[in-house]
């Protein structure tokens, strides 16, 4: 959680120094106001648009590998997997108020905890997100459901190498969007409904399991979003 805290602290310094640019520049200009949005040529805001936001993003998610779904083995293995990432968002709007989007990522974490031990971690998952832009500051708040996706960790201990597949759940979040700059804060709540077994030891095997795993947290990201 120490890096989670520093990424998010540094952001939050970027954009504090960002408003504090924009309010210098706002009190030097003229009372005249210029208007940047879209319209349809009559004077009305458009009433359909398309939209890009790609974003850097860090994740601070509290995993649980259930264990004893396994035969003899009674206690489940708790852990994290954090780590920075890279993701976008695709889609449009309706009166730049509501919109909707894909939603893709991609992370490199590190995944520790008292079952697979560590090991450097290649995930990929993506959803639908159906969001709103409220006349205040700025905001926005959305909701992802999560429809696919993979965690691949490297190989742990003893030669142990497992993939979780079948990401499925929720991300609910909120932003604050100014200019081209969108800084967000998402709450997770998700879980991997396979487990493939991809080799234990000196032995390559292939299977799945029925082990769920628990993918519960936070991420936090800058965005840049574009009007196409």
């Amino acid at each position: 959680m120490k890096n989670f805290t520093l990424f998010t602290s540094s952001i939050f310094f970027v954009v504090g120094f960002f408003s504090h640019s924009v309010s210098a520049q706002t009190a030097t200009d003229t009372p005249e106001t210029t208007i940047t949005t879209k319209t349809d040529g009559t004077g009305f805001l458009s009433r359909w648009g398309a939209f890009l936001e790609p974003f850097l993003d860090y994740e601070a998610t509290d995993t649980n590998i259930r264990t004893s779904q396994l035969p003899i083995i009674t206690d489940d293995a708790s852990g994290t997997n954090d780590g920075f990432g890279i993701g976008g968002r695709l889609g449009g709007h309706i009166y730049e108020a509501v919109w909707l989007a894909a939603d893709l990522r991609y992370s490199r974490t590190s995944l520790a905890n008292s079952f697979y031990q560590s090991a450097d971690t290649d995930n990929f998952n993506y959803g639908a997100t159906l969001g709103v832009q409220t006349p205040w500051a700025g905001v926005r708040l959305w909701g992802t459901y999560l429809l696919g996706g993979f965690s691949d960790p490297a190989e742990g201990v003893s030669g142990l190498n497992l993939k979780f597949e079948n990401f499925k759940g929720y991300r609910i979040g909120a932003g604050v969007h100014a200019a081209t700059v969108s800084v967000n804060v998402e709450y997770h709540d998700a879980k991997y409904g396979k487990t493939s077994i991809q080799r234990i030891g000196s032995l390559a095997l292939r299977g799945d399991t029925n082990i769920d795993t628990d993918a519960k947290g936070y991420t936090v990201s800058v965005g840049f979003p574009l009007e196409l």
